[in-house]
C-alpha cells in the first residue's frame, strides 16, 4: 500500500467506528444549549476531536413500555 492508499484506509476504518459508536457523556449537564456549544467550541480547540453534539435525553422513539413499570426507554437524542 502507498503512503495515500494507508491514509484513506485510515479515514475510511475511522468513519466506520465513529458511525458505530455509542453516544457518551462527556460534560457536565447545562442548563442551555448555548453553554453546550460553548462548552464545544473549547473541547475542539483544546483537543482534536470531531464526533461532539448537543444531544439530550428523552423517550426512545421506537421503543415500547417497559411491561412492569409502563415507562418508555430513555435514549440520547439530538437536540
Amino acid at each position: 500500500m502507498t503512503a495515500e492508499d494507508l491514509q484513506q484506509w485510515y479515514a475510511d476504518r475511522a468513519a466506520k467506528i465513529f458511525e458505530s459508536a455509542k453516544h457518551r457523556q462527556v460534560s457536565p449537564e447545562f442548563d442551555a444549549p448555548q453553554f453546550c456549544h460553548d462548552w464545544i467550541a473549547l473541547a475542539r480547540k483544546t483537543v482534536a476531536h470531531d464526533g461532539l453534539t448537543v444531544m439530550a435525553r428523552g423517550p426512545k422513539p421506537d421503543g415500547r413500555p417497559n411491561k412492569r413499570t409502563g415507562k418508555m426507554p430513555m435514549a440520547w437524542l439530538p437536540y
